[in-house]
């Protein structure tokens, strides 16, 4: 496991970096006590889910891919994040 230290508005990219595979930008959008934000940024036929999701998923020994309700967390493309002041 990489473990990095980002502080607000700081980022990482996960992926092909060269434009051939896929590329995730993730973004540190607000730390509030001992909560963090982070924004997701990837094509949509990327999926990102919270790992408590994939974790129940391959409990429920489910074979087939269910969207979650009006789409989020599926690698819905939003545009970019917006910048928190």
């Amino acid at each position: 496991m990489l473990v990095l230290s980002r502080k607000k508005q700081e980022g990482v990219f996960v992926g092909d970096i060269s434009g051939v595979g896929p590329l995730v930008k993730v973004t540190v959008l607000d730390i509030i006590g001992r909560n963090v934000r982070l924004g997701f940024e990837a094509e949509a036929d990327i999926p990102i889910l919270r790992s408590e999701l994939c974790e129940w998923d391959q409990a429920q020994g489910s074979s087939e891919r269910r969207a979650p309700a009006s789409g989020v967390g599926f690698g819905k493309t939003m545009g970019p994040l917006p910048l928190a002041h």
